[in-house]
């Protein structure tokens, strides 16, 4: 694995994700504390809790991360606390390494790949404003 990784999930829920952000707080995981610094809640506008459908999620998104075996059993930890909290939950996982051929994606309850988010997407950055530049041509 590379030096930097982007990284990010989701985690889908049948159960109120800001209970499972909790119970992350109270395990105290220097891991979990680590992920909680940059995720994100989403509620759906209209759930229930008494359907069986989705609920709300719990994104995570860095761009600089340093993607090492402590990140690793700690997202592992994650995702079977997950499975502990809501046994209908849905998650996906994608990694961009610095190499073009580091990379992952999987999901985890989801055979249907119905999660479409977060995905990767290899792009450019050219380190410059290009607006801010005079143009070649015009």
């Amino acid at each position: 694995m590379g030096y930097r990784s982007e990284v990010g999930f989701c985690i889908e829920f049948t159960k109120d994700p800001e209970e499972f952000v909790a119970l992350m707080r109270v395990d105290g995981r220097d891991a979990f504390k680590d992920f909680l610094l940059y995720m994100y809640i989403e509620e759906l506008p209209n759930a229930t809790l008494e359907e069986e459908e989705p609920y709300g999620y719990v994104h995570f998104y860095h761009n600089h991360w340093k993607w090492y075996e402590d990140s690793v059993s700690g997202f592992n930890d994650l995702i079977q606390m997950a499975e502990e909290f809501d046994e209908k939950f849905k998650a996906k996982f994608v990694r961009l390494g610095e190499e073009a051929d580091d990379t992952e994606e999987e999901w985890y309850n989801d055979d249907n790949y119905e999660l479409e988010y977060p995905y990767m997407i290899r792009s450019i950055d050219t380190g410059v404003k290009l607006e801010n530049l005079k143009k070649v041509e015009e």
